[in-house]
């Protein structure tokens, strides 16, 4: 499924003229549609005189047929203005689907969803450069088919997908833009919101936690083969990340090539997220805000790393602590320097920003440099124990650590005391 004209115009900011009603009435009312990654999808009414809804504290789903000629619906709409007599004039919605008229009951077969680091993550090209037979010849540019890898997961199977999209024009300008998509495929259609708890969410996670940055979907469309229905959707809050591939050993966490089994990888980060909800979500959350380290931070990415370990307690493990952690992840203390020292400081820190406990050894002008260093150092902990729940040896991930850090070395609780 391609993006549609509707689509490509609402996200460039272009508002849509149509005909919209609430799921449940029988109306027609004239109204304007526009959508923004900031604030979602607006429908603002022209005929105010139709008895729409009032209720502010109420969700609707509302169903539009717009004069370019594509059905839409607000899946959420939720009432955000009336009129001086009481009269409902603007809805708001969180979450647009585009192509059919659908509820948040309705389920699909397959989800697919594409963040935006899959692609260099995974950088299958599907290009073939070449010249053509021209006298002089011309460099020519095809794409080629490129085959899914295909994984089996716990209720669906999950392909990793090349897609292209070439566009030209009378004049010399052209353009080829390819992008790698998870594909669900699920054994029992589920609803959207079926889909993002076992599948969208952990997937998103686990390109996040792989290239350590923020990330987003820049495409999500559902489709049910049996009814031959599929619906595209454009969310609230969605982030575009517009970023310079840079395939070098290090700028990611790690690659696929770097995994000696990506179906495992995958379907072993898939079931660690599902036995530890919601640690995994916090853990992505902090990656998510990005060069911002402050004192949440760092007791949201405690909290996951607490939560983590509690779920995956082996027999053998006792009492939670930072050094619990460390122990866990096993690998030399100069790649994290997370040495004694500095699980004590963490542990400290922890106090101090939960309760409020000064750390004796470290005054207030402290605490901000030392909670930097601390979450830092508190990520790559977290780092290392994850990418050994993925399948990696302790050699493997001391290697990816070093060259992912090279170039912003963590500093050792020496240098920052």
């Amino acid at each position: 499924m391609k993006p549609s004209h509707a689509q490509r115009a609402l996200e460039a900011g272009e508002a849509l003229t149509g005909s919209f009603c609430p799921i449940s009435a029988d109306l027609a009312t004239a109204g304007v549609l526009r959508w923004s990654p900031t604030t979602g999808a607006e429908l603002r009414l022209a005929d105010l005189a139709d008895p729409w809804p009032r209720k502010f504290n109420t969700h609707y789903t509302i169903h539009g047929q717009l004069h370019v000629g594509e059905r839409i619906t607000l899946l959420d709409g939720r009432l955000a203005e009336t009129t001086a007599l009481n009269q409902a004039s603007r809805y708001l919605s969180a979450t647009l689907a585009l192509g059919e008229h659908t509820h948040p009951g309705e389920t699909w077969t397959y989800a697919h969803y594409s963040p935006t680091g899959l692609h260099e993550w995974y950088p299958q090209q599907g290009f073939i450069h070449g010249e053509s037979e021209d006298d002089p010849p011309r460099p020519r540019l095809q794409m080629r088919p490129v085959k899914p890898l295909r994984i089996p997961a716990p209720g669906a199977e999950i392909s990793l997908a090349l897609d292209g999209d070439w566009r030209a024009s009378i004049s010399p300008n052209w353009s080829i833009e390819t992008m790698m998509r998870f594909i669900v495929k699920a054994e029992e259609p589920l609803t959207i919101d079926e889909h993002w708890n076992k599948y969208r969410s952990p997937l998103l996670g686990f390109i996040i936690f792989a290239t350590d940055r923020p990330d987003d979907l820049r495409w999500e469309s559902f489709y049910n083969p049996d009814t031959k229905r599929q619906i595209a959707l454009l969310r609230e809050d969605r982030e575009t990340y517009d970023r310079e591939w840079r395939l070098t050993p290090g700028h990611l966490l790690f690659r696929a090539e770097d995994l000696d089994d990506i179906g495992a990888a995958i379907r072993a980060w898939l079931e660690l997220w599902r036995t530890s909800a919601p640690s995994l979500g916090l853990f992505c959350e902090t990656v998510q805000q990005g060069s911002m380290y402050s004192p949440p931070r760092f007791l949201t990415l405690y909290t996951s790393a607490e939560g983590y370990w509690r779920a995956t307690k082996r027999p053998a493990e006792k009492n939670w602590k930072i050094d619990a952690l460390a122990t866990r992840a096993n690998i030399d203390p100069s790649v994290t320097h997370a040495d004694k020292k500095a699980r004590r400081l963490i542990g400290a820190l922890r106090d101090y920003h939960a309760h409020l406990t000064l750390p004796v050894a470290l005054s207030i002008d402290d605490i901000a440099g030392s909670t930097f260093d601390s979450t830092r150092r508190l990520h790559t902990l977290m780092q290392a124990c994850l990418l050994r729940e993925i399948g990696l040896n302790t050699s493997q991930v001391e290697q990816l650590l070093a060259a992912h850090y090279r170039g912003w070395p963590i500093p050792s609780s020496d240098a920052s005391s």
